[in-house]
């Protein structure tokens, strides 16, 4: 899934992707992780739909993300 990376100004930032089929994804991230691009970089994002999953900013569907990538 590809779109632009943002970060949220509620609730300590989260990160989201708006994808390019104009939904906004809230990113859940491995504990630890380091994302190394910037908000408002496009990126390329793997990882699996978690329709169940709840959050405080219920900013959109939840992405569990399990690789992050800018394109070339």
């Amino acid at each position: 899934m590809s779109g632009i990376l943002r970060r949220l100004e509620i609730e300590g930032g989260p990160l989201v992707l708006d994808g390019l089929d104009g939904t906004t994804y809230e990113l859940l991230f491995p504990p630890g992780w380091t994302v190394e691009a910037e908000p408002g970089s496009r990126v390329t994002v793997r990882g699996r739909l978690e329709p169940d999953t709840k959050t405080t900013t219920m900013a959109g569907p939840v992405l569990r993300v399990s690789a992050l990538a800018r394109p070339r």
